[in-house]
């Protein structure tokens, strides 16, 4: 039975304007984080089992500690207005923009909708 976790921190700058996202280069894992906070510096602090990021001592986010290579863990509320909405651009819209390009294409804007949490996600990609 653990008893404690080591905890970690980390202070980096917000620089992905596209996924407003912090990195755990420990697992290459990425971590949303409010969008209003792109281009400020934050600090991560994060152990086994939890990352948390805050801002002037204040936390601005908390998620469960993912070792998933290359993934992502999202709040939606972290998004930007136009990710959320995509002003009238949905899933739907890619596949059958796709479908009438290529088969394909189709295969493969539909694998990229899969490895994703949020669709918006893959929108700018």
């Amino acid at each position: 039975m653990i008893r404690y976790y080591f905890l970690f921190f980390k202070l980096l700058k917000i620089n992905n304007a596209i996924t407003y996202t912090a990195e755990v280069s420990d697992d290459k894992h990425y971590y949303s984080v409010p969008h209003q906070y792109i281009g400020k510096k934050v600090e991560l602090r994060y152990n086994e089992t939890l990352l948390e990021v805050y801002s002037s001592s204040t936390r601005i986010a908390s998620h469960p500690r993912s070792r998933k290579s290359a993934g992502f863990s999202t709040n939606s509320s972290h998004m930007p207005d136009n990710h959320q909405f995509m002003k009238g651009w949905n899933m739907t819209d890619f596949l059958a923009w796709a479908k009438a390009k290529d088969p394909v294409i189709h295969e493969y804007v539909e694998t990229v909708f899969a490895q994703r949490a949020h669709p918006e996600q893959a929108y700018r990609y």
